[in-house]
């Protein structure tokens, strides 16, 4: 039992406990605030940021949204994978018609890199991503685009084995390799499959389309070129002359060969007319030519030119002497 003088203490502290207490102190209710300032018990105070956790899957939305922004921010992914976030993969390898194409999604493109396994040609371009992030859909993509109608690069080891061709004399068979090598890889398939089963029709209207003829232009004058050691495909001055007399023309391997031999003759009358003008007499405001330069022109010249220009020469000084 409690003492007297136990009880009397209890009652002192007792006492003094409750004369700390406010007496207007009510316990807060913060639904019944709630529903005062805001007429909602489950409205929060706007004053306050609400917490990621606030509300359902709000936590899993911002962080997919993180990780697809990461696609185009090197900072923000590399923060992602050291906070151990698992993070998918944005960038493949595969082989797609005879490349080897690297894609990488970035910022809503993917960006590809394709290298041909055969000529070592290199394309770079860029297609936007529709699909969400669709490795698949890009691959396929990327498949159509590399398929298009874009010439491709005809690889040494063949073009090595045209020239061989056209160098035996083959120029048809030569230039069929040269072109099929040349288009792009659909056309080119369609082209032989067309030749497999003799359909000369698809073929010729190939031959008459004009999306191709500036390929068929450049085939026949390589072939020719291949086939003609004495033409020299690099001479400027005869490629102008080609240019010059086939332009908007046909041009056939006949109007070639034609078009060499009137280009010697072109060159022996340019010689000719040259050396004409070095033997005549100097008018007095022209310059005397330097015996060496005329010793060099007329070394130059064959047997037969030689013996042209020089009946040429007599000819010339004897309608002067009879003008005179």
């Amino acid at each position: 039992m409690t003492s007297a003088k136990q009880q009397a203490v209890n009652q002192i502290i007792a006492d003094q406990e409750q004369a700390w207490i406010d007496p207007l102190f009510q316990p807060r209710d913060q639904n019944q605030i709630n529903a005062e300032v805001f007429g909602d018990e489950t409205s929060t105070d706007p004053r306050f940021a609400p917490l990621a956790s606030d509300t359902p899957m709000s936590l899993r939305n911002q962080l997919t949204r993180m990780v697809r922004e990461s696609q185009s921010d090197p900072e923000l992914r590399q923060q992602l994978s050291e906070a151990g976030v698992d993070l998918p993969r944005t960038s493949w390898r595969f082989y797609s018609q005879g490349w080897t194409v690297d894609i990488a999604l970035q910022g809503g493109w993917w960006i590809v890199a394709a290298t041909n396994d055969d000529s070592r040609e290199k394309r770079h371009f860029k297609l936007q991503d529709t699909q969400a992030g669709d490795r698949d859909e890009a691959m396929a993509a990327v498949g159509r685009v590399l398929s298009q109608d874009t010439p491709r690069t005809i690889p040494k080891s063949d073009r090595l084995r045209i020239e061989r061709m056209a160098a035996g004399g083959n120029l048809p068979e030569a230039l069929a390799e040269y072109i099929l090598l040349r288009l792009p890889a659909r056309v080119a398939a369609e082209l032989r499959a067309t030749e497999a089963t003799g359909d000369w029709n698809t073929i010729e209207r190939f031959a008459n389309t004009p999306k191709w003829q500036p390929l068929l232009r450049e085939g026949i004058l390589a072939v020719f070129h291949y086939g003609s050691p004495h033409a020299d495909p690099n001479d400027p001055a005869w490629l102008a002359y080609i240019d010059k007399h086939t332009r908007d023309r046909v041009l056939t391997f006949k109007a070639l060969e034609s078009l060499w031999t009137r280009y010697q003759m072109y060159l022996e009358d340019q010689k000719r007319s040259s050396i004409l003008g070095l033997v005549q007499k100097p008018d007095n405001d022209a310059e005397e030519a330097e015996p060496a330069a005329v010793t060099e022109s007329l070394d130059a010249m064959d047997d037969e030119a030689f013996a042209r220009t020089y009946r040429a020469v007599l000819e010339h000084r004897a309608k002067q002497a009879r003008r005179a």
